[in-house]
């Protein structure tokens, strides 16, 4: 699966997941050489399930991610 670099905001769909089962999510970031600096953030899930013949939706937040980029030229 990948998403488009122009998809605003950055969606991955990754399907139903069921009951007492799991996926396993990961990503690689290509940055510009010229950025120096720290990236900080955070990922957002987003989801919806059916209990009881109601459906509900929600969010969590992933634990932040702190990435120091260096600039140096060789």
């Amino acid at each position: 699966m990948s998403i488009s670099e122009y998809s605003t905001p950055r969606v991955l769909h990754v399907g139903v997941i069921e009951p007492g089962t799991e996926k396993n999510i990961s990503y690689v970031a290509k940055l510009a050489s010229e950025k120096a600096g720290t990236l900080q953030g955070d990922l957002i899930a987003r989801y919806t399930y059916e209990w009881n013949g109601q459906k509900r939706a929600g969010e969590t937040r992933s634990n932040e991610y702190s990435i120091i980029v260096e600039y140096g030229e060789e």
